[in-house]
């Protein structure tokens, strides 16, 4: 078989099983961005303003930790081997430190602050070890564009149908009387844990033992040999607008997802309109995948990154007007799902075809980048969100200020998305 056939993308087996991976690993990335904010409110009992901090300080970790890791083991992650070995020591660890945070209500109290913060720093310094090289996979184990933005597409596809299951499991559950309590509450997010852990670990070691079997890193796929040292910063440079748009985007849609589960218990109130919900907003980030691979190959990318973030825009807006009228707001939130596919799409893909034009020892450090920003922009959000939930009774008579809030911050990170869109065309066309 030839190694073209072998590629992430081309090859079946390879694909499923990196597809089957990426969606292991993406229920620990939607459940910090969906449900930790929740958690720790409603059941650990932190106040919003500290767990604000408390996830951005975890996130500004993982963000250094990020490219830590991309720069000090560049060399494991120039091969596939050896980065398919990584991803399943980070899952292991991943795993074991959520565990420990979900059992945060176990704690004696004088101690739980600190047993929160302990366990969630441990989590996402693994994640960061879970999370970079099956990213940097995309470059190391496929062999040409088409590959590369096939997998772009399958991991957006994949990602949204990780959320869409972990939000139509837990939100209708978290909407309903029956586990109003703590300590309900408690024991769902425990057995949550668990069931992640059996998922991710399995479909890891999958990946590892699919790309061991298959994959081959032979003489031309070896890394070329380069220093650490400016060529680096000067790539991190020349991708500045990129990480700047991973910022805009993921700052709109951590703050929506974040405050998601908020506006189903305490504004809707119903689990099957909390259902509908995550599925629309799932499933119009899968189902437009198709779609946006053709937009993408038949736009230049400087316009197609303008034409998503109107259409999050407006999506946004239309939640906003419609956020009291369940069928209205479930449509709204299928648009923005649909802005935010195409998004994704584009970033990423964009970010494996950079990588793949330069030396495969910088592959870690442009992927641990990304990630970074990627990890900053939620962090942001958790702090700007912790402070401005404290100042209203979101939970009882103003929920407007929700409603305000969970519309407007995608509008805003939408709008300067766009911004940069505009000025990344303008510079490559001057």
């Amino acid at each position: 078989m030839s190694a073209e056939r072998r590629s992430i993308g081309r090859d079946r087996g390879l694909t499923l099983a990196y597809c089957a991976a990426h969606f292991g690993k993406s229920l620990f990335w939607n459940c910090g961005t969906l449900l930790l904010a929740f958690f720790l409110t409603e059941v650990a009992g932190l106040s919003p303003l500290m767990m604000g901090g408390v996830l951005a300080g975890s996130l500004l970790l993982s963000a250094a930790t990020d490219v830590v890791i991309g720069r000090t083991l560049r060399r494991r992650l120039s091969f596939t081997r050896s980065a398919a070995v990584l991803q399943v020591v980070g899952c292991v660890l991943a795993s074991m430190a959520l565990v420990g945070l979900f059992l945060t209500p176990l704690a004696p109290d004088d101690v739980r602050l600190g047993w929160v913060i302990a366990t969630l720093l441990a989590f996402r310094a693994a994640y960061s070890l879970y999370d970079t090289p099956q990213n940097a996979l995309m470059t190391l184990a496929t062999t040409d564009a088409w590959s590369r933005s096939r997998v772009a597409a399958l991991r957006v596809a994949t990602s949204g149908l990780a959320a869409l299951l972990l939000a139509a499991a837990i939100l209708p559950v978290l909407a309903s009387e029956a586990f109003s309590g703590a300590d309900r509450r408690a024991a769902l997010f425990v057995w949550l844990g668990a069931a992640m852990t059996v998922i991710g670990l399995g479909t890891a070691l999958w990946l590892q033992h699919a790309l061991s079997g298959q994959w081959s890193d032979n003489a031309s796929s070896s890394p070329r040999e380069t220093r650490v040292g400016s060529g680096d910063w000067s790539a991190m440079i020349a991708l500045a607008p990129l990480y700047g748009m991973a910022f805009a985007f993921l700052l709109a849609v951590s703050a929506f997802a974040k405050l998601e589960p908020y506006y189903v218990a305490y504004v809707l109130g119903s689990p099957v309109w909390a259902g509908a919900l995550a599925i629309a907003g799932a499933c119009g980030v899968m189902l437009s995948q198709p779609v946006w691979e053709r937009v993408i190959a038949s736009l230049e990318r400087g316009r197609a990154l303008g034409i998503m973030s109107l259409a999050l825009m407006a999506g946004a807006l239309a939640f906003g007007l419609a956020a009291r009228t369940p069928w209205a707001a479930t449509a709204a939130a299928g648009v923005i799902g649909i802005a935010s596919g195409g998004l994704n799409q584009l970033i990423w893909s964009t970010a494996a075809e950079e990588a793949a034009a330069r030396p495969r020892a910088q592959v870690g450090l442009i992927y641990g980048a990304l990630t970074a920003v990627s990890k900053t922009a939620p962090a942001v959000s958790a702090l700007g969100l912790g402070a401005l939930l404290g100042r209203f009774d979101y939970r009882a008579a103003d929920t407007d200020g929700l409603l305000l809030l969970i519309a407007g911050s995608p509008m805003f990170g939408a709008a300067i998305c766009a911004l940069i869109a505009v000025s990344w065309r303008a510079s490559r066309a001057a």
